[in-house]
């Protein structure tokens, strides 16, 4: 089908459809790597060892002394680590169906188109 300006609007549709469902693909990988970094985190900070970080920050290691400091106030820093990370994982879901639909959409009008131009 064609406009009025002779742009074929079937094909233009399509590569939107692609486009976004790539961009939708990207940012789903993109949440989970980054709920990959807060699970570490919380993983991290609830294993670290507070002897080991103050003798690290004795040495002079200034990391060690900005774990210390997280330390510090243990429940904030899990509260807002657990918040980030299900706000992430909320967001992962919630885009996730959209994705499937459009692969499962893309595929059945691939099968379709398929089967009319056999002749089934």
């Amino acid at each position: 089908m064609l406009s009025p300006l002779g742009i074929d609007l079937r094909k233009r549709f399509h590569s939107m459809v692609v486009e976004t469902t790539l961009l939708t693909l990207f940012a789903v990988l993109l949440l989970l790597v980054i709920s990959g970094f807060f699970s570490g985190s919380e993983t991290a900070l609830t294993a670290v060892s507070r002897a080991q970080m103050h003798a690290l920050e004795q040495e002079g290691n200034s990391r060690a002394g900005e774990v210390s400091r997280l330390l510090d106030r243990p429940e904030r820093v899990i509260g807002t680590v657990l918040l980030g990370n299900n706000l992430v994982n909320i967001l992962a879901s919630a885009l996730t169906p959209r994705l499937l639909i459009r692969l499962v959409v893309v595929k059945m009008e691939i099968t379709a188109s398929n089967l009319v131009s056999m002749g089934l």
